[in-house]
């Protein structure tokens, strides 16, 4: 039958560096369980969503003497691509739920 190796023994310096690595990954890890539950304020988000609103409707005002009819098409993709950036990020705020 063959011997299992020894298992390893941490004493001294070892043992005190392994403890304090395990205590710093539960602070870590605290912290991180802090801003998980931390909410987004509901003022941010509908901020953050009329002016994006806002924007998308003025873009083509802005862009008309420029770009003719194809402004069109231009301004609605730019704005389906920044809505679905934001809708990205309000997914991204609660990433366990």
């Amino acid at each position: 039958i063959i011997q299992a190796p020894e298992k390893p023994k941490f004493r001294g310096e070892a043992r005190l560096r392994l403890l304090g690595l395990v205590r710093d990954l539960g602070a870590t890890v605290a912290a991180c369980e802090r801003i998980v539950q931390t909410p987004i304020p509901l003022n941010y988000a509908r901020h953050t969503s009329r002016f994006l609103t806002l924007w998308c409707l003025t873009l083509p005002i802005a862009l008309v003497g420029e770009m003719g009819w194809m402004v069109v098409p231009v301004s609605a993709f730019v704005t389906w691509a920044f809505f679905a950036i934001q809708e990205i990020g309000l997914q991204i705020e609660e990433p366990f739920s």
